[in-house]
Formats: C-alpha cells, sequence, structure tokens
C-alpha cells in the first residue's frame, strides 16, 4: 500500500485537529459571559471606582468571624488594573507595589474583560472549607502569574481566587450599581489552609475618573 504524500498529510491532519481547537474558544466565550451575565452585566463593571472596605487581620478563626463592625472603615479609590489609593487623613496614599491590587482584580471581575486575558478551563471542584460546588477557570496573560477563579456552580457568581501564596474564599454577594459582587472576603495562607484576614466591603461606587486631588496627590 502507497503512503500518503507529506503535505496530504499535513493538510488531513489540520482538516481534523482544526475545529477540535477553534470549538474550545467558543466555550470559554460562553463561560466568561455567563459570568458577566449573573453579576449584572459587562456594562455595569466596575474599572474606576470608590471603595470603601474594613479589615481585621488574625490568625484566629473565630476572631475573623466576627463581625467587624469595631473596625474602621478605609476610603479608596481604584483605577484598574494596579492603581490603588488609600486615604490617609486629610491625604491619598498610592499602595505602590502589592498583590493586593491584582487580588481586587480579581474580585472585581475586571481581569476578564481585560483584551491581553487568556483563558482555559479548570477542572471542576468542591471547596474543602464552604463545601461549595465550583466550576473554575485560569486566567493568564492580564496577570502574572496566573489566576485561578472558581464560581458556584448554580449562581456563576465569584466565590474563590487563588493567586501566588494565597487563597480567597468570597461570600455575601451584594449589588453595587447593578454589578454583584462579593462583600465578605477571607485570605487564608496557601502553604497552611490558615486564615488570616477578613476584609468586608461597605460601598463600591463607579466613577468616570479618579478624582485629581486624589490622582494626584503624593
Amino acid at each position: 500500500m502507497k503512503s500518503l504524500p507529506l503535505y496530504l498529510c499535513l493538510v488531513s491532519f489540520s482538516c481534523l485537529a482544526l475545529p477540535s481547537v477553534i470549538s474550545q474558544e467558543p466555550h470559554k466565550a460562553a463561560f466568561v459571559d455567563r459570568v458577566f451575565k449573573a453579576a449584572g452585566g459587562k456594562e455595569n463593571l466596575p474599572r474606576n471606582y470608590r471603595f470603601v472596605d474594613r479589615i481585621r487581620v488574625n490568625k484566629d478563626p473565630a476572631e475573623l468571624a466576627k463581625p467587624l463592625d469595631d473596625r474602621k472603615p478605609r476610603n479608596s479609590y481604584i483605577a484598574a488594573p494596579n492603581l490603588w489609593w488609600l486615604s490617609r487623613g486629610s491625604k491619598w496614599v498610592e499602595r505602590g507595589e502589592e498583590n493586593a491590587k491584582w487580588l481586587a482584580y480579581g474580585w472585581s471581575l475586571g481581569v476578564l474583560d481585560d483584551p491581553k486575558a487568556i483563558v482555559k478551563p479548570l477542572p471542576d471542584l468542591t471547596d474543602p472549607e464552604t463545601k461549595v460546588n465550583m466550576v473554575g477557570i485560569q486566567v493568564s496573560g492580564a496577570i502574572e502569574p496566573a489566576m485561578d477563579l472558581y464560581f458556584d456552580q448554580e449562581s456563576m457568581l465569584l466565590v474563590r481566587l487563588d493567586w501566588k501564596r494565597e487563597i480567597c474564599r468570597f461570600s455575601e454577594p451584594r449589588e453595587f450599581g447593578g454589578f454583584l459582587l462579593p462583600t465578605r472576603c477571607t485570605g487564608y495562607r496557601k502553604n497552611t489552609g490558615k486564615p488570616w484576614y477578613t476584609c468586608v466591603v461597605d460601598e463600591v461606587e463607579r466613577v468616570d475618573r479618579i478624582p485629581e486631588n486624589v490622582s494626584k496627590s503624593e
């Protein structure tokens, strides 16, 4: 039996392989579309926003589970992906190189709308801490190293984020300007599985631009 010429083999292989490669792209796009639809629509995504939160850092899980009513609110402005100004008395201070900026980029889902984002599916997972059944995607390109985002299988709302040495578990979604965001985050160390902080979000307000007195503050 004569073998096919090499160029015919290559053409035949590409014709067989190409549909399977292309078919993955609509699946990824559909997944991201479902995430944004569940949250309230991409048009309501916070990109530049005012942000008020409270935080408690403590290694005792019982302390982290308590309400944060005794914690002083922090006022911030965020310009995605990597600018975050904190109010310090009468001044606004840009936070510099901090992981928190990129965690906020994942929390807000802004990373999924980044034109540089490369998305691939992750295996389904049941969170051992919260027992939530999750579907996940890994995002690279827009952020390095890659960030893993997990969503509740039923609601498609964000419930977990894994990045670098940290696991963030989210709960208590609330609508801000038509967009559902988790308002409670508990951070865990990947290497120990132990919690070390809890953050509660009180306010999120989209703004057209960061106020000049904030963005030009030293």
